[in-house]
């Protein structure tokens, strides 16, 4: 299992320039039904791995030493012990950020599981196109972007609990 950071395991930001990742510690804010969720799949036996877009970092609004003192306080407030982030913003071209599926890829290999066999939960159009292109199913949490074409394979969710509730059904049918 595959989940974006911002706006999955904690809540989004209100800035001057819109509603974004934290970029302080004190901005964190972790909703109790994104531990609850979280909680469920460890005892599920799924491994959880964190793929994250910090653009921030390029664009000058965050120290590196800040986003990863944020990504500790997220992994360790939901017991998850692998990230893999990526510091670029567009213009970078790199391969890892999304909708590129490159951490996608990395989070497959660490766990040594195949696509078909992953799932990943994100709220935006990057993260569904990331999972498109990685070959995994994406699940989003939140309403379609305006304007966006969405993976024929992506299924919306209002809820985390709806989520989680999806994939009981799954694993139990």
């Amino acid at each position: 299992m595959i989940l974006d950071r911002d706006g999955v395991l904690n809540n989004l930001v209100e800035y001057p320039d819109g509603l974004v990742a934290p970029r302080s510690i004190e901005d964190v804010s972790i909703p109790e039904d994104s531990l609850s969720m979280t909680r469920t799949f460890r005892t599920w036996g799924l491994d959880l791995a964190i793929a994250s877009n910090q653009p921030d970092v390029a664009r000058g609004l965050l120290s590196i030493e800040e986003s990863l003192n944020i990504q500790r306080v997220i992994e360790t407030s939901h017991g998850i012990g692998t990230s893999f982030v990526c510091f670029h913003d567009d213009k970078d071209l790199c391969l890892c950020r999304k909708p590129r599926p490159g951490m996608l890829f990395s989070a497959m290999g660490e766990f040594k599981v195949k696509p078909e066999e992953t799932l990943f939960i994100g709220d935006s159009w990057r993260d569904a196109q990331a999972a498109a292109n990685a070959g995994v199913r994406p699940y989003i949490l939140g309403r379609e972007e305006a304007g966006r074409d969405y993976p024929s394979t992506v299924e919306f969710f209002s809820s985390r609990g709806q989520i989680v509730e999806r994939l009981r059904k799954l694993t139990c049918d």
